[in-house]
Order: structure tokens, then C-alpha cells, then sequence
């Protein structure tokens, strides 16, 4: 557990693992008091490397997530002491007891957590891990559902991650039910809650991992012992149990030899799988590592040198207050990126648990350029980054991603105006769904969609004829094909005032450099008169949340 509570958030599931396996301990029957101190010992040991973690802390223990296995070790000593009456009461009386006992424990420890809850001295657990409980809530939360590792998982890439796993786990999870020894108790809670959250949530397939091991290596074990015995003489299966009139090493060296098969063909579909993905890490995607996009790289080593928060003081940043260093605008998915691979400030970033800070983001993207620039004034906004990825939504372009930045926007920060509706429509006719009204004139599109007068004509001549930006023609039909009216809106020089153009990667094409780029960076030129800008927008706000507040107000 502090192995993984010092890189993963999912180390919750680790910890308040123990307390349901306690709870399956004691409905099962297999509570005892050795069991009661390797849990107190485990728990404690664990809670203390974990608050040393820098990100975690004892914050941690605020939350029901932290407290909830502290709270079991009362549960299992009430228990213990109930367990023990048992021995010196007749059957009735120990009934009675144990009625009046569970009620009052269920009363006094609901009722201390419902009040703590209430008045705020303990957190509510999280939506995303609430969300792993319960799949269908992310419909109404759009942050999560967002994120394409939140989604359920499909068969496909339940065979694609475990191989012939698959067939072997129902086995391990059949003999561990046969045979409820304390360790296979332990082995059916770790793999059953696994396979549902994995279920539910595909990147939780990295918890799915170690326990389809065990449960495989439990069904294997086995399946392979009594073949093992006969082969060594200590056990004879005769007719009465099987056809053959014995078993000896020749067919225990068959069974191994098809276990041995088939454990072959998973370990090698996985060193396949993990050779594809590693020859194309997002960071720089492409078929192979000679046919890699490069242009993450590129964008670090100008960042590195231009916006570095170590550097600002040798930059001037016209319009932001004097030594404020460099802050960068992008989609909450490259914040990381951003940070940790061209040391320069973000706003928001993979780790940011301020849902209202992402829909600020995603509002200043939405905004048309005069009402953006105020609100990113506020925020002391350099640059911004945008990653229309050649117009190919495979590459994670934020043509795709838009949709999410208005939903998240829409829910988070109401106050702000961003309507799904005026963005996007999605029904009626497949051909008139899409992008639409303001989308067009949002900040990501024209900076997305900006045609320089250096960029030159398409490469199959037809982008300058119809004067269309040639990052909308050729090869991208994905796009073509999700939004067909994108070629009516070009975003020419004249089309874009606040923002100058002071990156752009080489692209997907690189017989055309910068023609089709994947990564764009705009330096934000804020007029002389932004002061007064941002005056006037906090005066609209100000009336904005007040009308959203009057609404909220009587719609309760």
C-alpha cells in the first residue's frame, strides 16, 4: 500500500480493501484473534508510511476513504468481545446479545460517521471512486466521464490485457469458494472486487493485474496437484474416479505441457502488447519509433527556453504584472506534460482535483477572444497551447476534447455562461450534428484553425482554391466526416487580434512542415486598456452569479 500511495490514487482501494476483507472475515466465520492483530498491525504500519507521503499526508485520514478501516478495528474488538460472551452464555442469551450488540455497534459507529460527515469534520468520498460503485453516475459528471481510462471496460480489451488469463480466473475464483481457507477468503475478496472495478472502470485493469495472477496460480495449483501426486506414486486414480486405469508421469507431463501452452501464449501476447505500446507512448505517437510525431519534444525544447519558470525574470511579459513568470493555457490533459517536461506554469493539470479551476479553463477556451483575454488576465495568462493534432483525432487532437471543455464548463462554472446548446447540437440528422454557433468563434477554434500566410497551400492544390486552412483538407476525413461544415469556417490573420502565433510543431505531414501541426503555443497580446476590461467583466459576473444564484434559489 505505501508502495503505491507514492504514485497511484488508487492506493484507496488497497487500504479500505482490508476493512471489506475484515467484514467478509467475520460474515464467513473465519474471525479470529490472530486475525484481529494482524489487521491492527497491518493497518497501523501502513497508515504511518503513507502520511509520509508528501501528497497524501494526514489529511488523508479526514476522509471516509481513510477513516473507514480505522473504524473496523472497533467493529472487529466489539466483535471479539461478543465472540468471547459466546463462550461463557447459553445459545439464547449469546442470540439476544449478539441482536442488541450488532444494532448498538451499526448505531453508535453509522451515527458517529452520518454526524461527522455532516458537519464537515470528515470528507465524503470522492465522485471518481464513488463512480467505480456506481458507473452510471458519471453521466452527470462530465470531468470523469471525460477521461476515456474512466470508461467501462469492454471483452476485448479484458483478452487483450489478460490473454488466456481469462479462461483460468473463473477456475481460481471456483476453488477459492470450495476451499474458504483464510487465504482463499483473502484471494476471493481481492479478485472478485477487482474484476467489478475493472469492469467498471478500465484503468482499474492495473489492480485486475496481481489478482488474476493469484487467482490463476490458485486454480493451477489446483488442477495440477492431483497430477502431481500420481506421477510421483502418492496417489493412484483408478477406474472408479476416471476411465484410465492409472496416471502416471507420461500424463502428468501431457497436462503440465498444456498448462506450460497456454501460460506461453499470455506471457507472449503481453511482452507484444507492452513492445506495441511503449514503441508508441502517447507522448509521441506513431506506427513505430523511426515513424514517431516528435512534435511533444519540440514543444518541450521551446517552452524550456521561452516560458521556463526558472527563466522569467530574463523575459518580458508585456501586460502582466513585473515578475510574474510564465503562465501557460492548455486542456487539462497536457498539464503534466506542460510542467514536468518544459518546466513552465499551467493552470490546471492530470493531478487537479479543483473541478472549478478545470471549468474556468474551459471557459476561457470557449470564450470568444474580447472575453477571454479578461478572464485570463485574472489568471495572469502568457501563452496558450493548443493541440489541434493535424485535424486526426487519434493523436488526441482537442477537436475531439472540445465537447468535454463546454460540459465540464457548463457544470462546474454555470456562472460563467457556457451552454452546451450554443456550442453543439447533437440531434437530428447525422449530417447536421456537430460543432456549431459559437464553437467557431471560441478562442480553441481560431487558434486550432488559424490559416498563417506562411503555412502555404494544401499539397493537393484545392485548400487555396476553396479558401479553406489546409490543416481541413487531405488527410484528415476523420474530421471531415464528424463535423462536414468545418470548411465554411476559416480563420484567416484578420480573423485573430489578441494572440500571435509563436510555435507551431512540424506536423503530420512532414513534406509540409507546419502545414498540418499537431501542437500550436500563442503568446497573448493584452491591449492597453485590459484594466478596464476585466473591470467591466467582473461587473457582468458579478450580475451573472447573482441571477444564477436567484435561479438555484427558486428552483428549490
Amino acid at each position: 500500500m505505501f508502495m503505491l500511495g507514492g504514485s497511484w490514487g488508487a492506493y484507496r482501494f488497497t487500504y479500505d480493501l482490508l476493512a471489506v476483507v475484515a467484514l467478509v472475515f467475520v460474515i464467513s466465520g473465519k474471525f479470529t484473534p490472530r486475525f484481529l492483530r494482524a489487521y491492527v498491525t497491518t493497518l497501523s504500519i501502513s497508515t504511518v508510511l503513507m502520511i509520509m507521503i508528501p501528497r497524501i499526508g494526514g489529511p488523508y485520514l479526514d476522509g471516509l476513504a481513510g477513516l473507514a478501516p480505522i473504524g473496523m478495528i472497533a467493529f472487529l474488538v466489539l466483535f471479539g468481545i461478543l465472540q468471547k460472551l459466546s463462550e461463557n452464555l447459553s445459545a439464547e442469551a449469546f442470540r439476544n446479545i449478539i441482536v442488541v450488540g450488532f444494532l448498538s455497534i451499526a448505531i453508535i459507529l453509522g451515527g458517529t460517521f452520518i454526524t461527522l460527515l455532516a458537519t464537515g469534520v470528515v470528507r465524503n468520498v470522492g465522485d471518481k471512486f464513488i463512480s467505480v460503485i456506481i458507473p452510471t453516475i458519471r453521466n452527470n459528471l462530465p470531468l470523469i466521464d471525460s477521461v476515456s481510462e474512466h470508461l467501462p471496460m469492454a471483452w476485448g480489451s479484458l483478452w487483450g490485457n489478460l490473454s488466456t488469463l481469462v479462461f483460468v480466473i473463473p477456475l481460481g475464483v471456483y476453488f477459492a469458494i470450495k476451499q474458504p481457507t483464510e487465504k482463499n477468503v483473502f484471494i476471493l475478496t481481492f479478485g472478485l472486487t477487482t474484476i467489478y472495478f475493472s469492469g467498471s472502470m478500465i484503468r482499474l485493469l492495473l489492480l485486475l493485474a496481481p489478482s488474476a495472477a493469484i487467482l490463476t496460480a490458485l486454480a493451477i495449483d489446483n488442477l495440477l496437484l492431483p497430477f502431481a501426486y500420481a506421477a510421483h506414486g502418492r496417489l493412484k486414480l483408478t477406474k472408479i474416479t476416471m476411465e484410465l486405469p492409472s496416471i502416471g508421469g507420461q500424463n502428468a507431463a501431457g497436462t503440465y505441457l498444456i498448462v506450460f501452452i497456454l501460460l506461453g501464449i499470455m506471457l507472449s501476447s503481453g511482452i507484444t502488447a507492452a513492445g506495441t505500446r511503449f514503441a508508441a507512448p502517447e507522448i509521441t505517437p506513431g506506427n513505430s519509433p523511426d515513424k514517431a510525431y516528435t512534435d511533444w519534444l519540440q514543444a518541450f525544447d521551446w517552452m524550456r527556453k521561452n516560458t521556463n519558470y526558472n527563466d522569467y525574470a530574463a523575459n518580458n511579459f508585456a501586460g502582466l504584472k513585473n515578475g510574474q513568470p510564465p503562465v501557460m493555457v492548455s486542456w487539462w490533459d497536457y498539464g503534466n506534460y506542460i510542467t514536468s517536461g518544459a518546466d513552465t506554469i499551467t493552470l490546471v493539470d492530470n493531478s487537479t482535483f479543483n473541478s472549478t479551476q478545470i471549468g474556468v479553463v474551459g471557459t476561457m477556451l470557449m470564450y470568444n477572444e474580447s472575453t477571454a483575454i479578461a478572464l485570463m488576465y485574472k489568471y495572469h495568462v502568457s501563452h496558450v497551447l493548443v493541440v489541434p493534432a493535424g485535424g486526426v483525432l487519434s493523436l488526441g487532437s482537442d477537436i475531439g476534447k472540445s465537447i468535454w471543455m463546454i460540459k465540464i464548463s457548463q457544470k462546474y462554472t454555470p456562472e460563467y455562461g457556457v451552454k452546451e446548446a450554443d456550442y453543439y447540437k447533437d440531434s437530428g440528422p447525422a449530417t447536421q450534428r456537430g460543432y456549431q454557433g459559437k464553437y467557431f468563434d471560441s478562442v480553441l477554434w481560431k487558434l486550432m484553425a488559424y490559416h498563417s500566410p506562411d503555412m502555404g497551400g494544401d499539397p493537393g492544390g484545392t485548400s487555396q482554391s476553396l479558401g479553406v486552412p489546409p490543416l481541413y483538407t487531405g488527410g484528415s476525413q476523420q474530421l471531415n466526416s464528424l463535423v462536414p461544415n468545418f470548411r465554411q469556417h476559416e480563420v484567416l490573420p484578420s480573423d485573430v487580434k489578441y494572440f500571435k502565433e509563436v510555435f507551431r510543431s512540424s506536423g503530420v505531414r512532414p513534406d509540409f512542415p507546419g502545414v498540418y501541426p499537431i501542437i500550436r503555443i500563442f503568446k497573448v497580446m493584452y491591449p492597453a486598456d485590459i484594466q478596464q476590461r476585466v473591470n467591466v467583466f467582473d461587473q457582468n459576473m458579478a450580475r451573472a452569479r447573482a441571477q444564477y444564484a436567484a435561479a438555484q434559489a427558486a428552483s428549490n
